[in-house]
């Protein structure tokens, strides 16, 4: 993969978890203990998906989204896709 590519898929990473880590303390899930719950998870495998966001599985990363509502736009750039893609995928279901 190139350089830059790493570098663009590391920060929208980044963002993902500083956008979710905002959301956690908004909705009062700032502890692993307070999470795992809603995640269905044990508190040592929530603290895992924190630190290692890319293990987080399709079912846990769907209850994230219910329980701390993050930005759209920085999930989806954190699932791959490009702010072109989201903009013109905004603009198609929109009508």
């Amino acid at each position: 993969m190139p350089r830059l590519r790493q570098n663009a898929d590391r920060d929208a990473m980044a963002d993902f978890m500083g956008e979710l880590n905002a959301q956690r303390a908004r909705f009062g899930y700032d502890t692993q203990r307070s999470l795992a719950p809603v995640l269905g998870v044990c508190q040592a495998t929530a603290g895992n998906y924190i630190r290692n966001p890319e293990t987080i599985p399709f079912g846990v990363l769907r209850a994230i989204v219910k329980a701390v509502k993050p930005d759209p736009g920085i999930l989806l750039k954190a699932l791959g896709y490009t702010t072109q893609d989201i903009k013109k995928l905004a603009k198609e279901y929109s009508t």
